[in-house]
């Protein structure tokens, strides 16, 4: 049987469930889905950081440990948006490290997406993990991560930094901030605020791509 317009009720619900088949494509872009090309955006995102680091080596404070956001305050990368959100990607936690005379390792975190310590030598292969907010609870399971964050405390209590930092990445943005050039946080000393630190907490699972 066919209606007015000329469709029958097996057409009909053809393109019903058609329908329903790319509203739900759409809705899993929208709402969380992670498309293949926002990971390989990701993974590119990688090298490009590697490289910044690895051309201008010379340039940095602590060639060990060159986080992003020296990266940034060099103006050696300009685009820091993450692949999966309209946020930057994380500058205190995305960092190069340097072991030895030519080993690199390239730990990169955007949103709650974080390629850990892969060798800059070959990123046509990495891991892609997802991970949890630090906190300092620990959260059950097996595949948590733990680690000692710095901040300043302020004599009201305020913190310098929005967020617990990684030593060095403390240690970069506060002679930043204060115009000092310490090397050490055992080193400081100053009335500004007071160096505090806590234990941290998070999940880390390797993210499986769909």
């Amino acid at each position: 049987m066919r209606n007015n317009r000329g469709f029958g009720k097996f057409e009909s619900l053809t393109v019903f469930v058609i329908l329903i088949g790319v509203m739900a494509f759409f809705l899993h872009s929208t709402l969380g889905g992670v498309s293949k090309k926002q990971l390989n955006k990701f993974k590119d995102f990688s090298v490009t950081f590697s490289k910044a680091v690895y051309m201008n080596i010379d340039s940095y404070k602590n060639p060990s440990a060159v986080y992003l956001e020296e990266v940034v305050d060099q103006g050696f990368i300009e685009k820091t948006k993450s692949p999966f959100s309209t946020e930057t990607c994380d500058y205190s936690e995305s960092k190069v490290e340097t072991e030895g005379l030519s080993s690199r390792f390239v730990t990169l975190k955007c949103d709650q997406f974080l390629i850990y310590r892969e060798k800059t030598s070959d990123l046509s292969h990495v891991t892609i993990y997802e991970v949890s907010d630090w906190t300092l609870e620990r959260p059950e399971g097996e595949n948590v991560d733990e680690g000692v964050l710095y901040n300043c405390q302020r004599a009201d209590g305020s913190l310098v930094f929005p967020k617990y930092r990684e030593e060095y990445s403390f240690l970069y943005g506060y002679n930043k901030i204060y115009s000092q050039n310490y090397r050490n946080i055992a080193d400081i000393k100053t009335t500004s605020c007071t160096v505090v630190s806590n234990t941290f907490y998070r999940t880390r699972e390797e993210y499986k791509e769909k």
